[in-house]
């Protein structure tokens, strides 16, 4: 469904650019977030007053006319990740007061920012659409034929290359891994116990 809002001063509204906030969940650390909307902390579902969907997001981008967004639809039976917003920045708001509490991102674990980190690299893959003269296949990889192209910006590009000592290194090791490994479970099922130190 196409749903509509505008907040433009002096605007005459209705019923159609009515939303409601409903608080899904708030920060374990910040018992307000649960019960009003707190910067960064609450996470909630914008529900169209007039038609009852929720306001949700697509996981695949939109084609190059579309600037590569993704889309923004209204639906009655959305999927929970889709569909949950937050509050990222609101510091030049008009209704927001001078004496405002301020919140700040959470400094990250080691562990929270590395599965964070997969899951930004699977979505981002995830979501690519064509092939291009930039892109990087499994396939190349051993043999470092084609680095990865970053960012291009100013007529200026960061391109990343794999470093052929640490490539072929751990791509060596796992093979010989493999190969051991495979080895001793051979031997295993002949007969031979290579690893046990019971005495018979």
């Amino acid at each position: 469904n196409e749903v509509s809002v505008y907040g433009m001063p002096g605007f005459i509204s209705d019923i159609n650019d009515d939303w409601v906030v409903e608080i899904e969940k708030g920060d374990s650390s910040d018992k307000e977030s649960g019960k009003r909307l707190r910067t960064l902390r609450t996470h909630f579902k914008l529900r169209h007053l007039n038609t009852g969907c929720y306001l949700f997001l697509h996981k695949v981008k939109l084609p190059e006319w579309g600037f590569d967004q993704q889309e923004v639809t209204c639906n009655k039976n959305t999927v929970k990740e889709n569909s949950l917003w937050y509050v990222e920045t609101a510091t030049k708001h008009p209704q927001l007061s001078a004496d405002a509490p301020k919140v700040n991102y959470k400094t990250p674990r080691f562990l929270s920012k590395f599965w964070e980190l997969q899951q930004v690299m699977w979505t981002t893959n995830a979501g690519l659409t064509d092939r291009h003269m930039y892109d990087s296949r499994p396939l190349t990889w051993p043999h470092l034929r084609h680095g990865i192209n970053f960012c291009v910006k100013d007529h200026r590009q960061i391109y990343l290359i794999g470093n052929p000592f640490v490539w072929w290194l751990s791509a060596a090791s796992v093979i010989t891994y493999m190969i051991v490994r495979g080895f001793l479970l051979l031997r295993m099922k002949r007969g031979y116990h290579d690893f046990d130190n019971s005495e018979d």
